[in-house]
């Protein structure tokens, strides 16, 4: 398939399945409007986001994405017509309803940024941080920090340094969220920026549930696929003290439920990664907090990436 760079489009889109075909019911047509058309778009089942992870290779799409479901979805056009008439190919794809079911307006239900076409803005910490800063192709408010040893460049590591990282031309970038830099405003982290050829070392991974929760938290909250939450909420029960449990506020009367660990923790902008939580929180305490969708493999909704708590600085607790 051809290097889908300078052809990718810049928004998601928003699409309905039409037709399941394959062998095995691995692909399928979705329909979607863009430039005043109706346009067909081919998708794969291993593209496809459901429950929080990526279905496997060779996954019936009948039982996830029946036809007349509706999806967001990332998608690049093709060179040539390709299988079933369809002139774009779906890199990755969201049920609608995963992010856009009834939750309160403060609350930001949203997937994170995969292969997503970007610009470079400036240089960060007025260019002696070691980091730069990025801005989405169809949303320039969102800012995105990178490092430059992140930075690809026709397969290739970019090894110029800082000063000479003067790109104007399209890159893109798998992000991630985070908690708002008090510094220069970024609310993403770039996992890798590109020009040309993707890096081989960024490819997408199955989703394998581990011995280890920390690993299974970290694969959940670092993956630009994921589904992600920014609301409010409060702490209910510290297991021990590395791992607490939330609620997330999710409307009037409805929360989820959110596990945490300590390296995702902070009180006054004061990490907790190696402090005993239990010295710290307190069932009720009022919490804002960052999160990914968690599979039904886990006995959580969502696992948190920031859990942040305020309390009255001159009461030292740490």
């Amino acid at each position: 398939m051809a290097d889908p760079t300078s052809t990718n489009i810049a928004q998601t889109l928003l699409g309905t399945v039409h037709e399941i075909s394959g062998i095995h019911g691995t692909k399928a047509v979705v329909l979607f409007d863009y430039e005043g058309k109706t346009q067909r778009a081919y998708l794969r089942c291993k593209n496809v986001v459901y429950d929080g992870i990526s279905l496997p290779e060779d996954t019936h799409l009948e039982r996830y994405v029946p036809v007349g479901t509706e999806i967001y979805f990332r998608a690049h056009t093709l060179i040539d017509i390709g299988p079933d008439l369809c002139k774009f190919f779906i890199i990755v794809a969201w049920k609608r309803d995963d992010i856009d079911f009834p939750k309160h307006p403060s609350v930001v239900v949203f997937h994170g940024m995969s292969t997503v076409p970007c610009y470079f803005s400036h240089h960060g910490d007025g260019g002696i941080g070691g980091y730069g800063v990025a801005t989405p192709k169809d949303d320039p408010s969102q800012l995105i920090k990178f490092f430059y040893h992140k930075v690809f460049i026709k397969g290739e590591r970019y090894k110029e340094g800082l000063i000479g990282f003067k790109s104007t031309k399209e890159m893109q970038c798998d992000a991630i969220p985070t908690a708002v830099d008090p510094i220069d405003g970024t609310t993403w982290i770039a996992k890798f920026l590109w020009r040309g050829k993707r890096p081989d070392n960024n490819e997408r991974k199955d989703f394998v549930l581990q011995p280890n929760m920390l690993d299974n938290i970290k694969e959940l909250t670092r993956n630009p696929r994921s589904i992600f939450m920014r609301t409010t909420g409060q702490i209910i029960k510290v297991l021990d003290k590395e791992y607490g449990v939330a609620l997330a506020m999710i409307r009037l009367n409805e929360w989820h439920t959110v596990l945490f660990h300590a390296t995702a923790c902070y009180l006054n902008e004061t990490s907790l990664a190696h402090i005993n939580l239990r010295a710290v929180f307190k069932p009720g305490d009022k919490i804002t907090l960052l999160a990914a969708k968690a599979p039904s493999l886990l006995p959580y909704q969502w696992v948190a990436s920031n859990v942040s708590v305020y309390r009255d600085p001159s009461i030292s607790i740490i």
